[in-house]
């Protein structure tokens, strides 16, 4: 368990486990903030883009690739 603190009352956490047993793959795949959710599709050499749902829309929609920024 890793705690991180951004300061402003900003925390995040990335939990670990080498233990498991079966498992889809070893990635990070969902991330959570206080405006929504993504979960990452595909794996690091062949991505399928992402699974974003929103806090203000209310809305999951997937989406191919983004663009950057």
């Amino acid at each position: 368990m890793l705690r991180l603190d951004f300061g402003d009352a900003t925390f995040a956490s990335v939990t670990g486990n080498v233990a498991i047993q079966q498992h889809r793959d070893a990635t990070i795949d969902e991330l959570y903030g206080t405006h929504g959710t993504i979960r990452l599709q595909g794996d690091d050499w062949a991505p399928r883009g992402i699974d974003r749902w929103l806090t203000a829309t209310g809305i999951r929609e997937h989406l191919d690739e983004l663009a950057p920024e």
